[in-house]
């Protein structure tokens, strides 16, 4: 098994170096402007709903939620959103920004079980993060998103996946830590206790948006070549 990488990886070099460390974009390194966060808002607003009958938001968490593009998207939309990542450097360049972003966002590894309640969350998203977790510590991580869902709680991941952790000649990101086929992640998500969501899948298949983000409507699955992996806590 590899050697760790701890939080100290996810430095200004790892988001904003071109092709130091992770290879984000050659001009000007990770930005908003590629990653589309109101539309993977509104994605996720169309998959889930977000908001109760009542007219107020549910309560969502994402997990690496980097600068925290998507919650504040969310927040603007009506959902109590909020999100933690492993890189100091994120969070402190998230708190910065100001705003409902300053006040939604928490620096953590997810490992501390007690850093959420138990049961509070309707929805826990994580977009292209899991894969970035130590295989040693990959079932606790995902137990701790099952602990932090609500009862009927959903689960949504996108995971870059692999081939028995062999990166590929393009993949300089060292912090990709376990690359698996798909059936290795969804045996672990049953083992923790999730449960597929069929329907959600398929759903998201077909979504698609029309933003000023992009030049035409498009489905933001194929637009990023997502492996969707939609879940959720039944009891």
């Amino acid at each position: 098994m590899s050697k760790k990488i701890t939080h100290k990886y996810f430095d200004e070099d790892y988001w904003m170096t071109p092709h130091v460390k992770s290879g984000y974009h050659p001009q000007d390194g990770y930005n908003q402007g590629e990653y589309a966060p109101q539309a993977t808002a509104e994605f996720l607003m169309k998959l889930y709903g977000g908001i109760r009958n009542n007219g107020k938001g549910e309560y969502w968490l994402e997990a690496g939620c980097a600068f925290g593009w998507v919650v504040e998207q969310l927040i603007n939309l009506g959902v109590y959103a909020t999100g933690f990542d492993i890189s100091k450097y994120a969070i402190k360049v998230s708190k910065k920004q100001g705003g409902n972003i300053s006040h939604s966002v928490s620096r953590t590894d997810g490992l501390d079980t007690s850093f959420f309640a138990d049961g509070y969350y309707d929805l826990i998203y994580s977009i292209e993060t899991a894969e970035h977790i130590h295989q040693d510590d990959i079932e606790k991580w995902l137990g701790n998103l099952y602990y932090w869902l609500k009862p009927g709680g959903k689960l949504f991941m996108t995971i870059c996946v692999g081939n028995n952790n062999l990166r590929g000649l393009d993949d300089i990101d060292e912090s990709h830590q376990t690359l698996q086929p798909r059936i290795w992640w969804e045996d672990l998500l049953e083992k923790v206790g999730f449960v597929k969501d069929e329907e959600r899948y398929n759903k998201a298949l077909f979504v698609s948006l029309e933003h000023k983000e992009f030049s035409e409507p498009i489905n933001i699955r194929d637009y990023f070549d997502w492996n969707i992996f939609t879940w959720e806590k039944l009891s």
